[in-house]
């Protein structure tokens, strides 16, 4: 990348942490060839917006020079104390309030070995799993304040061959650590992933209690391939919640445990 001192000053001025900034030049680097605009300070509105996501589907995407008005405004705002939004709306305001968001922060603010790859994954989810994800985390703490039981979600993805795996836990650290790194490596064996992340939230509110990654190159292994024969795939949403009602006897006119407010038997359990 060539820039000019502006665009790297706004680089830093709006993605502040090292996992922000380094996610950006990693992914703005993989997209040279299919993105094409006048500008560098475009691409990076672009992605303030709409977090640098090209489906794969796309060969080329061409942004106009419009989108990073926002950008301009915020660093007016900044620099020269002018009147406007020092933040344009996107990822950096909408997604802190959200599962995905917080654990985000938290990586932030304890950059652990275990967790900062996990990160990366995560502010390169698109918005769609972004919003899965999170409403999957936040149905599997309900559950665990409800009936204390250990309550998980896992997603997994083709590209990169990757996926995880997050436990909302009480239980002690050694018990749960063990318990939810044998539930990854089977995870990871079955999804034949490169790698493979664990993450123990706590319940009452979802703070980070540990994390780590499996790396270890997939080799074939007759226990694990025993075991993924009998073991659940890492599902879609609406699969999820089905199953994490059926564990906790959730009846057909109880609220659904996706937070709808509405009757199971009206919700998600229409699926079933």
């Amino acid at each position: 990348m060539v820039l000019d001192v502006f665009t790297l000053d706004a680089i830093t001025e709006m993605l502040a942490s090292p996992l922000r900034f380094l996610s950006y030049i990693n992914r703005r680097v993989g997209y040279t060839e299919r993105l094409m605009a006048t500008h560098e300070t475009v691409i990076l509105s672009y992605h303030l917006k709409k977090n640098l996501w090209i489906e794969e589907n796309v060969n080329m995407l061409m942004l106009e020079d419009d989108i990073s008005g926002d950008l301009d405004v915020a660093m007016a705002a900044r620099r020269d104390g002018v009147n406007g939004q020092r933040t344009p709306d996107g990822i950096l305001t909408r997604p802190s309030s959200t599962a995905v968001g917080r654990i985000i922060t938290a990586i932030e603010s304890r950059p652990e070995p275990g967790v900062i790859d996990f990160g990366f994954l995560l502010l390169a989810m698109s918005g769609k799993a972004t919003t899965e994800a999170s409403t999957g985390i936040d149905l599997a703490a309900k559950l665990a304040r409800r009936d204390g039981q250990t309550h998980d979600i896992s997603l997994g993805f083709d590209s990169p061959k990757s996926g995880f795996t997050v436990h909302c836990s009480t239980d002690p650290l050694t018990e749960a650590e063990a318990r939810l790194r044998s539930h990854c490596e089977l995870r990871k064996y079955s999804q034949k992933a490169k790698t493979w992340f664990g993450i123990c939230l706590h319940p009452s509110d979802q703070s980070l209690r540990f994390g780590f990654m499996l790396g270890d190159e997939w080799q074939p292994n007759t226990r694990l391939e025993k075991v993924a024969l009998d073991a659940l795939q890492p599902a879609n949403l609406s699969q999820a919640i089905e199953a994490s009602a059926k564990r906790s006897k959730v009846g057909r006119n109880d609220p659904c445990p996706c937070g709808s407010d509405r009757k199971y038997k009206k919700c998600h359990g229409q699926i079933a």
